[in-house]
């Protein structure tokens, strides 16, 4: 994989991770706001399953995103040392 795209990776990966964190802590704040819909009034455990399920795959897809773009860029400098 090119030097290019290798840091889009990364950078992608980081921007996952990262919005996944900034999820995690608005949801206790944004919660109230959603409650106020009549549809999600009825079960505020669903709405609040729902926000950290989304966060927590961010955060994991953030940071499989990352762990694979290292992964690979030691496979390509093994390779070029021998």
């Amino acid at each position: 994989m090119s030097d290019n795209k290798r840091n889009f990776h990364l950078i992608y990966g980081a921007a996952l991770f990262l919005m996944g964190i900034a999820l995690l802590f608005q949801i206790p704040k944004k919660i109230p706001q959603i409650m106020q819909i009549e549809y999600f009034a009825s079960n505020p455990g669903f709405a609040y399953f729902c926000s950290y399920l989304i966060s927590v795959l961010l955060i994991g897809g953030g940071l499989k995103k990352i762990y694979d773009n290292y992964q690979d860029r030691d496979k390509t400098n093994s390779k070029g040392s021998r």
